[in-house]
C-alpha cells in the first residue's frame, strides 16, 4: 500500500515500484489507508508524512493500535530527519529522505525489500521462540506423566527441574521444587525418605548421586520408608547437564526372587555369566552335572569349566552377546566338552541367550548333557522326515540346490507355480534358469555396488547375502515353462551339516501377482481424481516439475491452461449434481481428446481444470490448443433429458515468462482466466502483467 496524498508524487513513484514487481494499491490519505487496511491484506506499507487530516507517524499508531502486524516505511523531506526518529520509536520499519535530486527515487524498492526482509526475520525469531517455549512446556508435562522420578541437573550441580512423581514420592519441599539449590539440598531429603545403599548419612548420599552423574557408578538402590524399592540411575544430556532417574524396581526384585527360586529348581543345567566373566548363577542341575557344591562355582571365573582349546574362543563369543542384549540373541544347540569336577569332561549341548537383570547384561547357558548320542541322531531324522513333509506340502514354492545352484528337490506348489514337472527339474535343471537376464545383470549391479565388491550376473546374486547371514525377502521375476513372467517373493536360506558346512541353499517363494496389482491400484487412486479418473493436484505437481525442468534443458516452454465451466453452478443448481457430474465427466473426456498425447488434463476439483502443455515450441502452439478446447466444449452436449450448451473460460500462463513454479502459474492462468470471463466468457486470455490489476475489479468467478 502506498499512502501519498500528492496525486503528483504518486504518479512518480508507483510506476516506479511497479517496474520492480512491486503490486501497489494507492490511498490519498491515512483514513483511507486504514479502511483498506482492515479489509484486504498487504505486505507492507509505504507512506508520506505530511498530509492533511492525519500524518504519516499518526498514521503508524493507529495501524499498530488496530494490531494491523506489517512493516511501514515513512517518506521525509530532507529537512525532516527528527521526525524520521519519531516515526521509527513509533513502530516504522525504515524511513527514506525525500533529497531536492530525486536520488532517493533510487532507494525505494531496496528499503522496502530491505523492510520485509527484516520484519519477516523477526516474524520467524518470534515464531521459533514461542515454538522453544512450548516444546519446553509440552516435555515437562510429559515428564510428569512418567511414573518414574525425575531430577535434571546442569553441569554444576544446580537442579534445573524435578517431575510430578519426584515430587509426589519424596514429599519436596518448596525450595526445592522451585530449584532453589543444588545437589546436595537432595541429600537431607532422601535421608528423610528412606535408605541408599552405601551411604549412612546425608553428606554420603549427596556424594553418591556426584559419583552417579560423574559416571563414577552406575547404579545405587534406595529402599522408601514404605518398603519399595528405587534404582537410581544418571544420563549425560550432551553437555547441558544430566538426568537423574528413579524407577521403582520392587515388583521386578520380587519377580527377579521369583525367577532365581524356578531355575534354582528347574530340570535343566543353567549358568549364568556377567561380562566380567564371573559366574553369578549356577542352579542345583548345572552343581550336580559338573560336580561341584555351590560356593565352588559362584563367583568363580568360566575358565574353570573350559577345557584349553574352548578357552581361547569363548570371550568373543560371549562379548557378541554383552554387545546386543536381548531376549532375541539366541545361539542354539551348540556343543562343547565341559571340564567338570577332578577333570572330568562332559560333553554337553549349549544354548547361549543374552538377558538383563536391573539394566545389568548377562550371558544365560542353558545345558544338556548328550552322552545318549544314538538318541539325539534318531531325534535328528525324525526332524528331517517332518521337514521333508512340510516342504511336500507347503503352500509355497521350494526349491532346493547344491552350493552351485543345481535343483536337488522342488515342492509341489513349484511345480503348479512354474508349470514344470518335477522330473525336469530334480537333477537336471538350475535355479538360475527361471530367471531374466536383464533382471539379474541389474542386481549383479546393485549388490556389487551395495556391498562394495564385483558380484557377478549369476547363481551368487541370488545366494550372496545369504552367505553373509542375512535372511530377506527380495522381488524377482520367475520364467514359467510357457515363457510367461511371474512376479514372486524369493527368499533364501543356507542349508548346513550338522559341523557347520554350507551344502547348499534353500529357494522359498510366492506369487505377489495380486499383491502388485493392489499396489498399482491403490497408487492410482492416490494420483487421480475418483469423478472423472484424471490426474489429481498431486499428480499435476509431479508432471509440471519435470516439464518445467525440461525447460533448463532443452530450452523451450511449458503451458498452464486454467479453465472452468460458464455458469456451471446454475446447471449444478437447477439440474442436480448428477447432472452436474455427468457433465464434468463429459467435458473431461473431451478436453482429453483435443490436447496433444504428451499433455496432461487434470481436475483441481469443482468444474475446476488445468492442462499442462509442456516442450512448447512457441506461445503460438499453446493458443492452438486454448482453441481446439474452447471449440470442443462449446458443442452441444445430451445429459438425459437436457441439451446443454456449456462453454468455457480461459486462462493461459506460459512458463517461463509466467513463473517457473505450479503456484505462479496456476495464479497467473486464474489472472487471465478471470479477464476472459470479463470480457464475455467462452474464450481464453493469455497472462501479461498488464492483467494483474484488473482481477480486483474482475467479473466474478463462477
Amino acid at each position: 500500500m502506498y499512502v501519498e496524498d500528492d496525486p503528483v508524487q504518486a504518479l512518480l513513484i508507483k510506476p516506479l515500484l511497479e517496474d520492480e514487481s512491486f503490486a501497489v494499491v494507492h490511498v490519498a490519505n491515512g483514513y483511507e489507508a486504514l479502511d483498506s487496511l482492515r479489509r484486504n491484506q498487504f505486505d507492507i506499507v509505504l507512506t508520506d508524512y505530511r498530509m492533511p487530516n492525519m500524518d504519516g507517524i499518526t498514521l503508524i499508531k493507529e495501524i499498530n493500535s488496530a494490531q494491523i502486524n506489517l512493516p511501514i516505511v515513512i517518506l521525509t523531506a530532507a529537512n525532516d530527519v527528527s521526525l524520521a526518529f519519531a516515526a521509527l520509536d513509533a513502530g516504522a520499519a525504515d524511513f527514506i529522505t525525500k533529497d531536492a535530486e530525486s536520488n532517493y527515487l533510487d532507494i525505494i524498492a531496496p528499503i522496502l525489500m530491505r523492510a520485509l526482509g527484516k520484519f519477516e526475520l523477526q516474524r520467524r525469531a518470534d515464531l521459533l521462540a514461542e515454538k522453544l517455549e512450548e516444546e519446553k512446556n509440552l516435555s515437562h508435562l510429559t515428564l510428569d506423566t512418567l511414573i518414574q522420578g525425575v531430577v535434571v541437573v546442569d553441569t554444576e550441580y544446580q537442579l534445573q527441574y524435578c517431575n510430578q512423581h519426584f515430587k509426589d514420592t519424596f514429599s519436596v519441599p518448596a525450595d526445592i521444587a522451585e530449584l532453589q539449590t543444588d545437589i546436595e539440598s537432595l541429600g537431607p531429603l532422601l535421608q528423610d525418605n528412606g535408605v541408599l545403599s552405601g551411604a549412612s548419612d546425608a553428606k554420603a548420599i549427596a556424594d553418591l548421586l556426584v559419583r552417579l552423574l560423574k559416571g563414577e557408578q552406575k547404579r545405587a538402590e534406595f529402599e522408601l520408608n514404605n518398603g519399595r524399592l528405587y534404582d537410581i540411575r544418571s544420563t549425560r544430556l550432551d553437555h547441558t547437564g544430566f538426568v537423574l532417574t528413579f524407577t521403582d524396581v520392587t515388583h521386578q526384585k520380587q519377580q527377579m526372587l521369583a525367577l532365581s527360586r524356578t531355575i534354582e529348581w528347574a530340570p535343566v543345567a543353567m549358568i549364568a555369566v556377567n561380562s566380567e566373566g564371573q559366574i553369578v548363577l549356577a542352579n542345583n542341575k548345572a552343581c550336580a552335572l559338573c560336580g561341584y557344591e555351590k560356593p565352588e562355582l559362584l563367583n568363580a571365573r568360566l575358565d574353570k569349566l573350559l577345557t584349553e582349546d574352548a578357552r581361547a574362543g569363548y570371550p568373543a563369543l560371549m562379548q557378541s552377546y554383552f554387545n546386543a542384549v536381548s531376549p532375541q540373541s539366541v545361539h542354539n544347540h551348540f556343543e562343547m566338552k565341559l571340564k567338570g569336577s577332578g577333570g572330568k569332561l562332559i560333553p554337553v549341548e549349549i544354548s547361549l541367550s543374552g538377558i538383563e537383570t536391573f539394566n545389568e547384561p548377562r550371558v544365560l547357558a542353558t545345558i544338556v548333557d548328550i552322552s545318549h548320542r544314538k538318541e539325539a541322531e534318531a531325534a535328528l531324522r525324525r526332524a528331517h522326515e517332518l521337514t521333508q513333509s512340510i516342504v511336500d506340502n507347503s503352500p509355497f514354492s521350494i526349491i532346493a540346490t547344491d552350493v552351485e545352484g543345481y535343483i536337488l528337490a522342488a515342492s509341489p506348489a513349484l511345480e503348479a507355480l512354474l508349470l514344470y514337472n518335477k522330473d525336469e527339474l530334480v537333477g537336471q535343471g538350475n535355479a538360475l534358469q527361471f530367471h531374466l537376464k536383464d533382471e539379474l545383470e541389474t542386481r549383479a549391479a546393485e549388490l556389487s555396488s551395495e556391498l562394495s565388491e564385483n558380484i557377478m550376473p549369476c547363481f551368487s546374486v541370488l545366494v550372496e547375502k545369504a552367505n553373509r547371514g542375512v535372511v530377506e525377502s527380495q522381488k524377482w521375476s520367475y520364467v514359467r515353462k510357457d515363457g510367461s513372467v511371474v512376479p514372486v517373493s524369493l527368499t533364501v536360506t543356507l542349508l548346513r551339516t550338522e559341523d557347520d558346512v554350507v551344502t547348499g541353499y534353500l529357494l522359498v517363494a510366492y506369487d505377489i501377482t495380486e499383491q502388485l496389482r493392489a499396489n498399482e491400484r491403490i497408487q492410482h487412486i492416490a494420483h487421480h481424481d475418483q469423478l472423472t479418473g484424471l490426474p489429481n493436484r498431486m499428480l499435476l505437481q509431479d508432471r509440471l516439475s519435470t516439464s518445467l525442468k525440461r525447460i533448463k534443458r532443452f530450452g523451450k516452454q511449458v503451458g498452464i491452461m486454467l479453465l472452468d465451466l460458464d455458469r456451471f453452478k446454475q446447471i449444478n443448481d437447477s439440474l442436480g449434481h448428477a447432472v452436474g457430474d455427468e457433465l464434468l465427466i463429459a467435458m473431461a473426456q473431451r478436453m482429453s481428446s483435443v490436447v496433444r498425447e504428451s499433455d496432461t488434463v487434470s481436475r483441481l476439483g469443482g468444474d475446476e481444470f488445468v492442462i499442462i502443455l509442456p516442450d512448447l515450441s512457441s506461445v503460438d502452439d499453446a493458443v492452438m490448443i486454448c482453441n481446439k478446447v474452447v471449440e470442443a466444449i462449446r458443442l452441444p452436449l445430451t445429459i438425459g433429458e437436457h441439451l446443454l450448451n456449456v462453454t468455457t473460460s480461459v486462462g493461459l500462463s506460459v512458463a517461463p515468462d509466467h513463473g517457473m513454479d505450479m503456484d505462479a502459474l496456476i495464479k497467473n492462468a486464474d489472472i487471465a482466466m478471470y479477464n476472459a470471463k470479463q470480457e464475455g466468457r467462452d474464450g481464453f486470455k493469455l497472462y501479461s502483467k498488464s492483467l494483474t490489476i484488473l482481477k480486483a475489479s474482475g467479473a466474478e468467478k463462477d
